[in-house]
């Protein structure tokens, strides 16, 4: 039968050089590269490395060090996993997206609101001296922890976590690869205001590559 698939060549390789270089260059373990069109969630890109020969899947890395065949099989089963559908991570700052979503939705916040970053709120902004006064539009230009806690201290958790259920971010895509991974999240009952600021900013909790991307798409296209 025909297959047809939606990567396009040139722009899997040049994520592909991307990601080598800048594994290099930061002295990552791994990176990731997933690219899509969020119009229709074609994917044009999707990039794991290190990365393995399909044509020869059972040689590992150079200078892999083992000590027996379970370590290799663990190993092998590493390499294999496609890190952007089968594996979670904290998505840090990208997280702020969903989150000024939200607050602009839900009204709890306007882009001319005013805020104040003294640099420290209980939880440090990523400038220890702060940004000062600010905007809302500065405030997510600024990537400010302190405004997307007060977002996210606006919403509450009951209103905060009905976007999580409206942007899907409680349940897998549903994407026709094997082994996608679900997101881990704390239950609504446990979360409390110091769990609620590092939500807001994307910590504390886990989501899949994916499915970051599919719902900042659903963001794009409306």
């Amino acid at each position: 039968f025909d297959l047809s698939t939606s990567l396009d060549y040139n722009i899997q390789m040049y994520a592909q050089q991307e990601a080598e270089r800048v594994m290099e260059q930061k002295e990552a373990e791994k990176v990731s590269i997933l690219l899509l069109n969020p119009k229709n969630g074609e994917i044009y890109a999707c990039v794991n490395v290190p990365e393995f020969n399909l044509n020869d899947p059972y040689i590992l890395p150079a200078g892999t060090v083992l000590s027996g065949q379970e370590e290799k099989t663990d190993a092998l089963n590493r390499m294999w996993r496609n890190t952007c559908i089968n594996d979670t991570y904290e998505p840090g700052s990208t997280f702020k997206i969903i989150t000024a979503s939200a607050g602009l939705e839900a009204g709890v916040v306007t882009l001319q609101d005013q805020f104040s970053c003294p640099g420290f709120r209980g939880i440090h902004c990523a400038r220890r001296t702060g940004h000062g006064a600010e905007t809302f539009v500065q405030g997510v230009e600024n990537s400010c922890n302190p405004v997307f806690i007060d977002v996210a201290l606006r919403l509450g958790v009951e209103k905060y976590y009905s976007y999580f259920e409206k942007f899907g971010l409680l349940e897998k895509t549903g994407i026709d690869l094997p082994g996608e991974a679900a997101t881990i999240m704390h239950k609504q009952e446990n979360v409390g205001p110091v769990e609620l600021a590092t939500i807001s900013f994307g910590q504390s909790f886990q989501i899949t590559p994916i499915q970051l991307v599919t719902t900042v798409s659903s963001i794009i296209n409306g």
